[in-house]
């Protein structure tokens, strides 16, 4: 029999044998952002799928999408008012057209968001696609497509030259609504910042504040609120939680007695950098 006595010793972190508090520790296994992840992937595989049991074809100018009457109706306000309807109801299996729709690639897009919350940008990656997808989900209620489809806009109008994007800004104010405002405030930021990087509106881009009034009111009302500095509550930099109203104007410099360093901060704006970074860390409002 052993006769040695050994004794242990803990640290904040290590045994003195040299084993890590790690291991002494149970892991945990269960993750929930990566359940609900799988859980999405899951559903996602059974769009348009022919192993999947959907209950419900759509069909967009002679093409068919198998789909999922439950799926669909939790995404779409108007396609759960359709189905809910007395000849849906009861049915064990149904059929949609859609015989106003004319792109099928826009609609298989759109049923494809419902089950993954994404969709497939096509190639080459247009705005104006992204245009015809976001008045899909303005015409089946779909709020969260909306603002996927406006940022997709966003990233593939900043690749395009003039003449696409004329052409796109034509289309959304020709075929969406957007009381909101969330594609048309978007696409006059768009172009107000390339006067502002002196960059003038090409021809093709004058050119629709004669044709379209509304994008010309759009953009005369985004320009004019442009023209002078908001007075916006912000928080003293210092950390001390104190908060002061100003109009921000690059170049000039701004001065707040910290509660915490009992001195007086001061700093400029340093142009765009203060404004993208600084200026919106500390916004209160």
């Amino acid at each position: 029999m052993c006769k040695n006595t050994y004794k242990w010793q803990f640290s904040s972190s290590l045994v003195t044998w040299g084993l890590s508090t790690d291991i002494m520790v149970a892991k945990r296994h269960f993750s929930t952002m990566e359940a609900e992840a799988n859980c999405i992937r899951a559903i996602a595989s059974s769009f348009d799928s022919a192993d999947s049991s959907g209950d419900l074809t759509i069909t967009c100018n002679g093409n068919s999408i198998k789909c999922h009457k439950y799926v669909v109706s939790r995404r779409s306000e108007r396609f759960k008012a359709v189905l809910d309807g007395d000849e849906f109801r009861d049915q064990p299996e149904s059929s949609i057209d859609l015989p106003d729709e004319t792109d099928d690639a826009a609609v298989h897009a759109m049923l494809e968001f419902c089950y993954s919350v994404n969709y497939k940008s096509p190639t080459p990656n247009t705005s104006l696609f992204h245009v015809c997808m976001y008045s899909l989900a303005e015409k089946f209620m779909i709020d969260d497509l909306k603002k996927l489809a406006t940022d997709r806009f966003r990233e593939a109008a900043e690749m395009e030259d003039d003449v696409s994007l004329a052409a796109s800004i034509r289309e959304s104010y020709a075929i969406t609504t957007d009381n909101e405002k969330i594609l048309k405030d978007t696409i006059v930021k768009l172009v107000l910042h390339n006067v502002q990087l002196s960059q003038p509106p090409t021809k093709a881009l004058d050119q629709l504040t004669d044709e379209i009034p509304a994008y010309a009111a759009d953009l005369a009302r985004a320009a004019i609120k442009n023209l002078a500095p908001l007075k916006r509550k912000y928080r003293c930099p210092g950390g001390c939680g104190g908060e002061f109203e100003k109009a921000l104007v690059p170049s000039q410099m701004y001065r707040h007695y910290c509660g915490i360093h009992k001195k007086v901060r001061e700093w400029t704006m340093a142009g765009s950098t203060w404004n993208a970074n600084w200026g919106r860390e500390w916004i209160t409002d």
